[in-house]
């Protein structure tokens, strides 16, 4: 698989987000299942959007991710009871594009790492997230599978 990896800088944004825990395989429900809400948190406090909706990974523990769900907003927004106020990081970050369903995405973050693992120029600075350019909350037959576009994201800093 040949990706092109490039760093771009982007500034810092308000987001509002929920939180959930689970396994790879388990990520595509939880993303139909969970982004109606928040989608609905926006729309009754009328925010206005500013990029496609994220899924952050935190960390892997015990077979399972610790995710961050959630929509990049124009002017920060509190958050209630299960959906949060937080922030996408602003700075460097390593951008490459993953075309292809869902459980094809390890991949490409493997390469992104690896890449950046590789770099004499820079390291990594943070969990990294994906932007779903297509509907995250249809599925890859709705979609067809071969054409769902996702943006994969590591925040980079320069090596001293």
């Amino acid at each position: 698989m040949n990706i092109e990896i490039m760093i771009s800088h982007r500034e810092s944004r308000p987001v509002v987000c929920t939180r959930f825990q689970c396994t790879a395989q388990a990520i595509p429900v939880h993303l139909r299942e969970m982004l109606p809400p928040v989608y609905g948190y926006v729309d009754k406090h009328g925010a206005t959007v500013a990029e496609t909706p994220f899924l952050r990974y935190h960390t892997f523990v015990d077979g399972r991710y610790h995710l961050e769900l959630g929509i990049p907003l124009e002017q920060p927004l509190k958050g209630k009871a299960m959906i949060e106020a937080s922030e996408l990081p602003g700075g460097p970050v390593a951008i490459a594009a993953h075309v292809g369903p869902y459980r094809k995405l390890g991949k490409t973050h493997g390469l992104v790492r690896n890449w950046i693992r590789d770099s004499d120029e820079w390291e990594a600075n943070g969990p990294g997230w994906d932007f779903f350019l297509d509907d995250p909350r249809k599925t890859d037959a709705e979609l067809g599978s071969g054409s769902r576009r996702t943006r994969v994201c590591y925040p980079v800093r320069k090596i001293s």
